[in-house]
């Protein structure tokens, strides 16, 4: 074998292996933060792979929100605080 058959060879390898990683690592994602940015775990290895040239023609999807109801402001008077857990005389 010569020399520039056995660098590619070589370049290939250490190619395929980036890209094994880099499926390992996208599969250890949940579907929450895959669907952050913007590709399905169906997706992930034609991602990888460069068969897809942005991570994916459908449209965003943002996580749903989360409702989170603070506790009072003890900076304020209780009469001010607007929600549940304010003391009531």
């Amino acid at each position: 074998m010569t020399r520039h058959a056995t660098l590619k060879t070589v370049g290939a390898l250490r190619a395929w292996r980036q890209r094994r990683a880099a499926i390992a690592e996208l599969s250890r994602l949940d579907d929450r933060l895959l669907n952050d940015i913007g590709i399905d775990r169906n997706e992930i290895r034609a991602v990888v792979n460069g068969m897809l040239s942005r991570p994916s023609a459908r449209t965003y999807r943002p996580a749903p929100a989360r409702h989170v109801v603070s506790a009072p402001d003890p900076a304020r008077p209780a009469a001010d605080n607007d929600n549940e857990y304010a003391d009531v005389a």
